[in-house]
């Protein structure tokens, strides 16, 4: 018993010293980690089932159908990211009153949203022929359905969701990350099911794809609201128009920045389908799955960051967030390594990972290692700046990444030649100058050096 009780007494003496902000950080990212690695292991067999299930051209067609809707998330206006912020600083000054009229205020504000927007776009995709837009000829029906439930399911998880602010903004990001893993493990069981009772059809998979995570997060929000945010517990009666314009006038400077973020990471999968085929659609998710497993190692410790970077802002630790950032940096360094390595054993381990069913292009795997890596690089600089709502500076570079991405991404793409492969190529570019002028914002404020755009 000894044997084991030294470590676990270094590990927790570990844990409980230093800074106060920093013991709270390595307390919820020791129990990420634990989460994350089950949810890892899970995903050695979690896409190799589905693509037993469905091919790949049909998994394709989901996941640009996702894409087209994912832009509905727009209409939220930055509610989200508005909360964070405001809800992250009432806790700070233990302002529960507040907390919950921002809670209750989101809440009421975005299910009304969403709910219009809904209607419309329901009602919108029955004229829109998507066998046409997807290049594809299935049952019509069975399409328009499937879209419908995509664009209900995505919007009220959008919803529901609001439940993953209020823990971040009380640093118990662990929870969300249990929430993902049961999400992935009742879908890797109902396919399980689905494929020894039943056929794969489209309708089929999208209900297991995107109904399994809306009922999760319903249950798992009520259980929570009742339970540890009971004070928070939202409430139309705590309804307040003032919240609104709070949250909305920090939010909608989050909003251009959000449909640049969308450009990014949604119009890829659209711009394939396109140039190429919904199977091709599926190679590219595929090198962007393996190589982001870097980047879900680092969501490990950066995941708290953003409210984490709100509080130490608010109490002017600038020393603390120098010290936090150089250490992500270094992390990221070690995990730029990591992709790598990916790189040169990427052939093997996709053909043992995904059974010999699709295989990467070797332009594709360069430059999607490449973009994850500058993903890594920026996130510590982004959550920084988010965290501060000092953002003006990202609301005018919004425009130029979204007139630059994709005509970067097709011309890489057709005119030069570089298939799929160019498609990412394009995102890459647009990470890079994100990352520069990021850098740049972070040094100048930290330094108090930040005048005009940049400290805005």
């Amino acid at each position: 018993m000894s044997f084991f009780r030294k470590p676990v007494d270094f590990l927790l003496s570990k844990l409980n010293r230093g800074h106060e902000q920093s013991v709270e950080l390595k307390r919820n990212i020791l129990v990420s980690v634990i989460i994350k690695f089950f949810s890892l292991a899970l995903g050695l067999v979690y896409m190799p089932t589905i693509l037993t299930y469905v091919d790949k051209s049909l998994l394709g067609i989901v996941m640009t159908l996702d894409s087209f809707v994912t832009w509905l998330y727009l209409a939220d206006i930055g509610i989200g990211n508005g909360l964070k912020n405001h809800l992250t600083a009432a806790i700070a000054l233990n302002d529960t009153d507040r907390a919950k009229r921002l809670v209750s205020t989101a809440y009421v504000a975005l299910f009304s949203i969403m709910f219009v927007v809904f209607i419309v776009a329901s009602i919108a995709a029955s004229f829109i022929n998507w066998n046409s837009v997807l290049k594809v000829d299935l049952n019509s029906q069975e399409l328009l359905w499937s879209v419908q439930f995509i664009i209900f399911s995505l919007l009220m998880s959008f919803c529901v969701r609001l439940i993953n602010t209020v823990l971040q903004a009380n640093q118990m990001m662990f929870l969300n990350g249990i929430t993902d893993l049961v999400i992935k493990v009742l879908k890797l069981l109902t396919i399980l099911i689905a494929i020894r009772i039943s056929t794969a059809s489209l309708f089929k998979y999208v209900l297991i794809d995107h109904g399994i995570p809306l009922i999760v997060l319903t249950i798992f929000s009520l259980v929570l609201y009742s339970t540890i945010f009971s004070q928070y517990s939202p409430s139309p009666k705590f309804f307040c128009k003032d919240e609104v314009k709070n949250i909305t006038s920090l939010g909608f400077k989050f909003f251009f920045a959000q449909i640049a973020a969308m450009v990014l990471h949604t119009t890829d999968n659209i711009i394939i389908t396109r140039l190429f085929t919904t199977a091709d659609v599926t190679v590219y998710n595929m090198a962007r799955h393996y190589y982001s497993q870097a980047l879900t190692i680092f969501s490990f410790v950066s995941a708290p960051m953003w409210t984490a970077y709100t509080k130490a802002f608010v109490r002017e630790d600038f020393t603390w967030i120098k010290s936090i950032t150089k250490k992500l940096t270094k992390i990221g360094a070690a995990l730029a390594v990591l992709i790598v390595i990916m790189f040169i054993f990427h052939k093997p381990v996709i053909r043992i990972w995904l059974r010999g069913k699709i295989e990467l292009p070797i332009l594709l795997a360069v430059f999607m290692g490449l973009s994850i890596m500058l993903q890594i690089f920026v996130t510590p600089f982004s959550l920084f700046i988010n965290g501060t709502g000092k953002i003006k500076l990202g609301m005018f570079l919004a425009p130029i990444v979204i007139v630059a991405n994709i005509p970067l991404s097709i011309l890489f793409a057709k005119p030069l030649g570089m298939g799929i492969a160019g498609v990412i190529a394009g995102t890459a570019v647009c990470n890079l100058a994100s990352l520069i002028v990021s850098s740049i914002q972070y040094h100048k404020i930290v330094n108090h050096k930040a005048t005009g755009i940049w400290n805005q």
